[in-house]
């Protein structure tokens, strides 16, 4: 909460350069009147009374009145009504005093940074909508959170930045049920959730704008699934329930954006809004209709997509076994997903034709993909750890193969072959090999154990490079 604020009165006289809404800096106070009064001597003025009301720590402590004609500063119109007046004794007086004294001279040095000044002022513009404001060194974290960021036109951003502050602001107001002015400040005032909103007002600011949802989405062949399935199959017979649900989605969509976000990552580019936000989104709408309805045609739709769900005979936690679009599976180059994950076996993403699995259970893609990661897999490797065949593609590699099968192999070459240069200058050609070549559970079962078992990635690469070298090398013997 604010330190200590000025809010003048909506009695008496209005001056159009103060707005009687707005929890001012006593710096910024002083400055308005000083220029009211310089105003006012120039066109030989006199009077303008304003009333005004002092606020420490969100408790009213005093009203009193100033005369801009007459030059005389905040502070010392303060300070006197506190040394005068008979309703504390001089104890309470002399803590008034010592607090202002202390205050005035930390906005004084703060407020030096032009920059910042802008920006504190800016941002209680917008806080004069909601019975809350930000203590002088929330203000100072907000502003080097952002500034640090921003390495040019910072000035031309910070109407931009106050102005997602406080959507920010709303947002954690509704989620946190805050509409309360004390249950606001509680909850600010606990270091550990300024941090985790002010992690969120960044990563929300520096992310597209959450509207553009609406157009990212027609371009992800999911959602366009979705939308068949809603307005084509699901309760074709009844429009409005179709409606109904999609604005469903639409608001799941919204909730995700800000989840992530809350999480720390920035969806700063299409490839993140529709890996990260609308597929997960439509795949948990699938496998939690697939469970939900009793429609033959809707669940027949459904699995035509490949969404099923099995579970192992042995124990095993809860798996989400969904079919893995080519879209979603570029989500393995996203840094920063992060979310918890339950358990400590990974999820499974199967074929329709398997039948080990056995129970209903559930990890969400963002999960699977987390575990892998902290199980040392290469995000490169995940894609093809599942099955996703790219085109095949093998690129003229005679000279090498050619001297294999002749045992023509130099010293330089040996070298060349036994480290891991060979497998990344030929890394598609091979790993598309393997796909198109090798029993996927033959190749899954190398992925497993080479990633998870021995934590070894050259043990995969190089079983991977003698499979395609031998076969080529032996397609040239036979002279096919």
């Amino acid at each position: 909460m604010r330190e200590l604020y000025i809010q003048f009165s909506n009695d008496g006289q209005n001056i159009r350069a103060i707005d009687n809404e707005k929890r001012y800096f006593l710096f910024e106070a002083e400055e308005i009147l000083y220029k009211l009064h310089s105003d006012f001597k120039k066109n030989g003025r006199d009077g303008g009374e304003k009333k005004f009301n002092l606020f420490i720590e969100e408790e009213h402590i005093l009203t009193a009145f100033c005369i801009i004609s007459d030059g005389k500063s905040l502070e010392s119109i303060i300070k006197n009504a506190i040394t005068t007046t008979d309703a504390w004794d001089e104890e309470n007086k002399n803590k008034y005093l010592n607090f202002i004294n202390n205050y005035i001279q930390q906005e004084k040095e703060l407020f030096l940074v032009e920059t910042f000044y802008a920006f504190s002022k800016n941002l209680e513009e917008y806080l004069k909508k909601i019975p809350f404001s930000f203590s002088l060194e929330q203000h100072k974290a907000i502003f080097e959170t952002f500034s640090s960021k921003i390495t040019e036109g910072l000035f031309s951003e910070i109407d931009s930045i106050c102005s997602k502050i406080y959507d920010c602001l709303i947002i954690e107001a509704k989620y946190r049920h805050l509409e309360e002015k004390t249950k606001f400040n509680e909850w600010f005032s606990n270091a550990d959730n300024f941090k985790k909103w002010l992690l969120f007002s960044s990563t929300y600011y520096f992310s597209f704008s959450i509207s553009r949802i609406s157009t990212i989405r027609l371009d992800v062949h999911a959602y366009q699934t979705l939308q068949d399935y809603l307005f084509n199959i699901f309760e074709s017979d009844d429009f409005n329930e179709s409606l109904k649900w999609n604005e469903k989605i639409d608001q799941r969509f919204v909730d995700k954006w800000i989840d992530l976000n809350r999480n720390g990552i920035i969806l700063d580019t299409e490839e993140k809004v529709k890996v990260s936000v609308i597929e997960p989104v439509v795949n948990e709408f699938f496998t939690e209709e697939l469970e939900r309805t009793t429609s033959s045609l809707s669940q027949e739709y459904i699995l035509n997509l490949g969404y099923v769900v099995k579970q192992r005979k042995e124990a095993m936690p809860k798996a989400e076994i969904v079919k893995v679009q080519e879209e979603t599976l570029k989500a393995s180059t996203i840094e920063n997903e992060e979310e918890n994950i339950k358990g400590d076996t990974p999820s499974v993403i199967i074929n329709e034709g398997d039948t080990e699995l056995q129970d209903d259970s559930f990890m969400s893609f963002s999960q699977m993909l987390k575990w892998y990661k902290e199980s040392g897999v290469d995000p490169f490797f995940i894609p093809y750890f599942h099955g996703y065949k790219d085109e095949y593609l093998i690129d003229e590699v005679k000279i090498m193969i050619e001297s294999l099968a002749n045992q023509e192999i130099s010293e330089e070459q040996k070298e060349r072959f036994e480290t891991k240069k060979l497998f990344e200058l030929y890394s598609d050609e091979i790993l598309s090999f393997i796909l198109c070549e090798i029993e996927i559970e033959q190749t899954k079962n190398q992925l497993f154990n080479a990633y998870v078992i021995e934590k070894d990635s050259e043990q995969f690469e190089w079983w991977a490079l003698i499979q395609y070298v031998s076969f080529n090398a032996k397609k040239l013997i036979r002279g096919s």
